[in-house]
């Protein structure tokens, strides 16, 4: 199962629970999702998405929250990572937009460019910067 998957089941199983028990704790979310002994804390990340994406709400303090569910079923896998890979995308075109701005404004003539004498004193090495980009990683 891919990172993906395994949000989208864990977000399904939140919502599962809200609507048999409406109006439940994180505490309970928790429980449910790990066992009372365990500690782990990955549904406050899940939780939090989910009342981003309008699939759950919530009423109370921050301590005291309880929780309802607002959709049958959360968004399917397929989707989310469309939106992933869209957002990669845009964080990627701003990236290099970023690095030629910087490459224009601040180091101006001090940047080697393939196919011109290199800077004087870099021994053929010149000042090249070259894009970095953000990749996907799937587990």
């Amino acid at each position: 199962m891919t990172q993906i998957e395994t949000a989208a089941y864990r977000r399904q199983q939140i919502l599962d629970f809200l609507h048999l028990n409406p109006g439940a704790y994180m505490g309970a979310i928790g429980a449910m999702l790990f066992g009372d002994g365990e500690t782990r804390s990955r549904h406050h990340n899940t939780v939090r998405t989910m009342i981003e994406w309008s699939e759950i709400r919530y009423e109370g303090a921050p301590r005291c929250r309880r929780y309802w569910a607002i959709v049958k079923t959360t968004r399917p896998p397929e989707t989310v990572k469309k939106i992933r890979e869209a957002n990669i995308g845009i964080a990627n075109g701003a990236r290099a937009k970023d690095i030629n701005q910087h490459r224009m404004n601040i180091l101006g003539r001090y940047v080697h460019t393939p196919g011109e004498r290199p800077i004087p004193n870099q021994r053929g090495q010149g000042a090249v910067r070259r894009t970095v980009y953000a990749t996907v990683m799937e587990y």
